[in-house]
């Protein structure tokens, strides 16, 4: 692990880690990790560089062009911090890089083997998807290892979906995580396929679910005061689009079968929802 350290050598218990692109899906996940950091007093810890598992059909290094020279070139990397809640004795890693687009086995592998060697116990994956939710509802759903894990996200409401399809880097994480004694948590954020603002409500309730589990209380005031504007904001672009209205009837005239805790809900890709509403085009992206 090609790891360039930040801080002095640390001990860690727990670790949050986010990935941003496809599973990442509105940038919830890093908006929320930003308002956490924002929240906390924190600091750069270290800084993976990716070699070897990026490539540049899904992935390209940032350039900086000044004058006619390059002034500057970012390759892709993973940023962790080193989050401090009052009162732990221990800090909290936040992780940040791109979803690795080859060698998913190595790039697993090498992540837990650092994160053992920092003492993590404990790892938190938050993610984010598009589903046929509305931007009024909010649905966070939890994959667990253990009992203790379906206990937990009983406790914080969230549901137990029921999904086949592609996966993301947290599900390998997950499933290779034991072999590491690292227990670990997933958690999904669903995004409302037709946005494509910023859901801070969404995001308070992930920073809320975050701190749960992270003992630590988030303030989230300033997160549901941008709602209030954002939520009138959205309701006139509905009112504005027919398009758009006509397929959110239709929605709302399924039986989603969205229950309080165990319901099942169907996660979709965007580019449905674009035939839907345009015809057969070239989708956008995620």
């Amino acid at each position: 692990m090609n790891v360039r350290m930040l801080a002095k050598p640390f001990r860690i218990r727990q670790a949050v880690l986010n990935f941003t692109g496809w599973p990442d899906a509105g940038r919830v996940v890093s908006s929320t990790l930003a308002e956490m950091r924002a929240l906390l007093p924190c600091e750069p810890a270290a800084e993976w560089d990716l070699d070897g598992y990026w490539n540049a059909d899904a992935l390209r290094p940032e350039v900086k062009v000044s004058h006619g020279q390059i002034r500057k070139l970012e390759w892709p990397t993973c940023l962790f911090h080193l989050c401090r809640p009052p009162g732990n004795a221990l800090p909290i890693l936040a992780g940040e890089g791109p979803e690795p687009g080859t060698r998913w086995r190595g790039f697993v592998s090498e992540l837990l083997q650092g994160l053992r060697s920092w003492g993590c116990e404990e790892l938190i994956l938050p993610g984010s998807v598009y589903d046929d939710v509305f931007h009024d509802e909010i649905v966070i759903s939890g994959t667990v290892q253990d009992v203790r894990g379906i206990n937990q996200m009983k406790e914080l409401e969230c549901r137990q979906i029921e999904y086949s399809g592609p996966g993301a880097i947290q599900s390998a994480i997950m499933e290779l995580s034991p072999s590491f004694g690292i227990r670990c948590l997933g958690i999904r954020a669903h995004f409302p396929f037709y946005l494509k603002a910023p859901h801070e409500l969404l995001m308070a309730r992930l920073l809320g679910i975050l701190g749960s589990l992270l003992g630590v209380e988030f303030d989230t005031g300033r997160l549901l005061n941008a709602w209030q504007k954002r939520s009138g904001e959205i309701a006139e672009m509905i009112q504005q689009d027919q398009d758009l209205r006509q397929v959110l009837d239709s929605l709302k005239k399924e039986d989603r079968g969205l229950g309080p805790v165990h319901g099942k809900s169907k996660v979709v890709r965007f580019e449905e929802f674009l035939k839907k509403r345009n015809g057969p085009t070239e989708p956008e992206g995620e």
